[in-house]
């Protein structure tokens, strides 16, 4: 005979007393947890006795005015506005070096001197064919004035006289000649003598004592390099679309490798073509250093200043744009509350956003990692009690 077993049935009453206990013990959990989770919420709104979250001063930011700026971006290196690569205009060896690499220089200053005894010697003997084509030239010019007053006489035929003055045009010529090749080689012995063009800084030298200087259309490199550190420019470039927005005369602010605030320059010419791969347009922005903050070769970006705004603004990290509305997190009576805001102008070179409105001048308002403490924490404000404002974070105006 085959068995079967039934399954037990709900209101069997054996099973009833185990089942009641279970859904008890369940519903009892889902209270605790509710209430706990009351508790929590309740705690976090009223601050009852939730903890204090501790804030770094760095952390806390006072809503000042400032006048943030937009346009298009730009990026590129910074080169001296004003260099010269001084190579040899005669050769010979580097008899005497003068100067290092950054040291300062005024113009016409002696740099370095190249052996000049072969260049003495060819000025010596232009001198002594330039005394020879005067003395050749006086004795041309007296002969054909003898001869003329021979011929005014009409002891001497015209023709005598005309070949003596020929001869005394071509001693003439003969002498200009010499005097021409003496200024020539006064000039070579001159060069001799590497000077520096303007007053700056030696950024490179390419020779030492005993070196040995080649000039002429076949030699390279270059004895010294001087630059004028005074001026700089940065050679950019736009988007071909954005150039109707560029012009000459225009203000740009950059950011440079290894500085945490922004630079001004002029834009001071703009290229007439277009890269033909990248569609972009070199824009060149002259920047004055007369403290000589800034050094060539740096990187640097940032853009042309096409917009302005003036009124209140945040550090970007201070605003939370992750849900429908922008918001920040404020300080109220020592507790964190969100502020929802309107946003305008973003200045991404100086890392800034105008609120428009949510937030007034003198607000104080947390940001970077603090912006994901919940509402109603309780804030205590860890070290100094000084505060910054964006344009102090930004490095000013």
């Amino acid at each position: 005979m085959r068995s079967t077993i039934r399954p037990p049935r709900l209101h069997d009453p054996a099973l009833a007393r185990p089942l009641g206990v279970v859904a008890a013990l369940a519903l009892a959990a889902l209270a605790l947890l509710a209430t706990g989770c009351g508790k929590r919420e309740a705690q976090a709104a009223s601050g009852g006795s939730a903890p204090a979250v501790q804030v770094g001063a760095e952390n806390i930011i006072i809503a000042d005015t400032a006048t943030l700026e937009a346009g298009p971006s730009l990026a590129g290196t910074l080169l001296p506005e004003r260099m010269a690569a001084i190579r040899a205009q005669v050769g010979g060896t580097i008899t005497r070096v003068l100067v290092e690499q950054g040291q300062a220089v005024s113009a016409g200053q002696l740099l370095l001197t190249i052996d000049d005894a072969q260049q003495r010697d060819l000025v010596s003997a232009a001198r002594s064919l330039v005394r020879s084509a005067e003395l050749q030239a006086e004795q041309a010019q007296r002969n054909a004035a003898r001869l003329r007053t021979l011929k005014d006489a009409g002891a001497v035929a015209e023709s005598a006289w005309e070949t003596a003055q020929t001869q005394a045009q071509q001693a003439l010529a003969g002498l200009d000649d010499a005097k021409a090749r003496l200024v020539q080689a006064e000039k070579a012995l001159a060069w001799t003598q590497v000077t520096a063009p303007f007053a700056g800084v030696v950024s490179e030298r390419g020779v030492n004592l005993g070196d040995v200087a080649v000039a002429g259309p076949g030699a390279s490199g270059t004895l010294v390099t001087v630059m004028d550190p005074t001026v700089l420019k940065l050679d950019a470039a736009v988007p071909a679309e954005a150039l109707r927005r560029v012009r000459v005369g225009g203000q740009a602010r950059f950011l440079v490798t290894g500085w945490d605030r922004p630079f001004t320059g002029t834009v001071s010419r703009i290229n007439p073509t277009a890269d033909p791969q990248t569609r972009q347009v070199r824009v060149y922005v002259t920047i004055p250093n007369r403290d000589r903050a800034l050094v060539s070769g740096l990187f640097a970006q940032g853009r042309v200043a096409t917009e302005r705004a003036q009124g209140v603004a945040l550090p970007e990290s201070a605003v939370d744009t992750r849900g429908t509305q922008p918001s920040v997190l404020v300080l109220r009576q020592g507790k964190v509350a969100r502020q929802p805001v309107t946003i305008g102008l973003t200045d991404e070179v100086a890392e800034l956003v105008q609120v428009t409105q949510g937030v007034a001048r003198g607000d104080t308002v947390l940001s970077g990692l603090t912006t994901n403490v919940l509402p109603g924490t309780p804030v205590q404000v860890r070290g100094s009690a000084a505060t910054v404002s964006p344009l102090e974070r930004a490095g000013g105006r």
